[in-house]
């Protein structure tokens, strides 16, 4: 019994060391990481570092934060900001983040307000932490300038996941519901008949890159090499909008590739494609007689499917020109 007693205690006295000395090396860690940041002229401030948790636990505080770039007039703060990990796992990371945040930009502040807005990162044990997955969970998000509200949305949810039959490759998912865009962009739709709040939006696909994302040594991040789209649909009144393909970055890192877009309700699209200013109004019968012909072609009179190509630094959907290509690096 007494060799039982010692023994608990002893590793009672080890584990409590452990959580010190790990506590200790965090600390240090974070406070390097600050200091290194405002050595390159960023500002990288906290009004307290707390740690607890003892003993299962690391619970870190940083009480108000800010994080910028003087010279670009970026900044972002915050009344608090938590990161929680048990002790005995700390490649499992939870992130919290309170209910109002700023964002500084040159010439306006924006607002971020939430009831909920929280994290989490996994990495890989060992001493390169590879990313495993992550997952950002936001609910009841609005975002409102000087001028008023500029986006809003019920629900996002963004994740990703080590695609476990190809190396170097991440699964990613975004979601967003009854998402509120800028006023202004939704109100040029208006008279096209699409309400000024989309349902859904909603991206899947995988993420290849060249090597793995170490989330503590975002220095050396990979760069991507190609990008699937499994699963895309967007619900936004009477119009859907799925898509799938495949994209990869071209030597400029712009998008080239197809993806396959099939518009359900498409009868509004000719409307909102002027609203967008993409054609004009002298163009709009022409348009939709062209659309109303290929939905028929294709066996299926509200459904239309169309191309969406990237090639060349541009986005042609069809045969009309959208716009430049998006960067993928």
């Amino acid at each position: 019994m007494r060799a039982i007693i010692w023994g608990v205690a002893g590793l009672t006295a080890i584990y409590s060391g452990y959580w010190f000395v790990g506590a200790s090396a965090a600390r240090t860690a974070i406070e390097s990481q600050l200091a290194g940041l405002q050595a390159q002229g960023l500002v990288a401030e906290t009004s307290d570092l707390s740690l607890r948790g003892f003993p299962n636990r690391f619970d870190l505080t940083l009480t108000d934060p800010r994080f910028g770039d003087p010279q670009a007039g970026v900044e972002w703060a915050a009344p608090f900001a938590q990161v929680f990990s048990l002790s005995y796992k700390p490649w499992h990371l939870i992130a919290a983040l309170p209910p109002e945040q700023t964002i500084t930009l040159p010439g306006d502040v924006i607002t971020l307000r939430s009831d909920s807005f929280k994290g989490s990162l996994v990495m890989e044990p060992g001493t390169a932490l590879p990313l495993d997955r992550m997952n950002i969970a936001v609910d009841a998000l609005e975002a409102n300038a000087s001028g008023g509200p500029i986006a809003g949305a019920e629900t996002l949810r963004i994740a990703t996941r080590q695609e476990p039959l190809a190396e170097n490759a991440h699964e990613y998912a975004f979601l967003a519901t009854n998402l509120r865009p800028d006023p202004g962009l939704m109100a040029l739709f208006a008279s096209a008949g699409l309400p000024d709040v989309i349902a859904r939006a909603n991206l899947g696909g995988v993420a290849r890159f060249d090597g793995p994302i170490r989330p503590a040594a975002p220095e050396s991040l990979p760069v991507l090499t190609g990008l699937s789209v499994d699963q895309a649909d967007l619900v936004w009144g009477d119009l859907t909008v799925t898509a799938k393909g495949e994209l990869r970055p071209d030597a400029a890192g712009l998008a080239e590739g197809t993806l396959t877009v099939e518009v359900t309700g498409w009868r509004v699209l000719p409307a909102a494609l002027q609203a967008a200013g993409v054609i004009q109004p002298d163009a709009l019968f022409v348009v939709t007689a062209m659309l109303s012909g290929m939905a028929q072609q294709d066996g299926t009179p509200e459904t239309l499917t169309l191309p969406l190509s990237f090639a060349n630094g541009m986005t042609v959907l069809g045969t009309w020109p959208l716009g430049p290509a998006p960067r993928l690096r």
